[in-house]
């Protein structure tokens, strides 16, 4: 399986690719929480001085939150997607 966030750091700045142009780079749980833990780590990296973010393919930059991956959670859990992200701003 390919990885859902491409990183790569040159000259202080950071370069971020969301990578799932099939669901045109809908956020899913994991892209969430991979880009919640990478947010973490350049805070803490004073080599990082800019941050650049793109998406995969040329369909869209980033869809949203990805709502089939949101109905299937529901479906087998009865839980919301937004408990399974680590962003604060979601905590329940």
């Amino acid at each position: 399986m390919a990885e859902v966030l491409l990183s790569e750091k040159k000259n202080g700045i950071l370069y971020l690719t969301l990578n799932r142009p099939e669901r045109m780079n809908a956020l899913s749980v994991e892209l969430f929480n991979k880009l919640y833990d990478t947010w973490q780590e350049v805070n803490e990296d004073n080599e990082v001085r800019v941050v650049v973010l793109t998406g995969a393919g040329d369909r869209a930059f980033c869809a949203g939150m990805d709502l089939k991956e949101a109905a299937e959670i529901k479906a087998s859990t009865g839980r919301d997607i937004l408990e399974f992200v680590k962003d604060p701003a979601f905590q329940l």
